[in-house]
């Protein structure tokens, strides 16, 4: 059995080219993806939809 220490974080996959980031980066560091600008625009779309 191979056991990972506690320190050790995954690396993140981008969902739009697929590269493999570290969990720390802001946007993708092939693409320039950045997931937050995503979340935030459907919320504020989810906002304006149930008014």
């Amino acid at each position: 059995m191979c056991f990972r220490p506690s320190g050790v974080v995954r690396p993140v996959r981008c969902p739009k080219c697929g590269t493999f980031n570290s969990p720390n980066n802001k946007s993708c560091k092939k693409c320039g993806y950045k997931p937050e600008e995503t979340q935030k625009d459907s919320a504020d779309n989810s906002a304006k939809t149930s008014i």
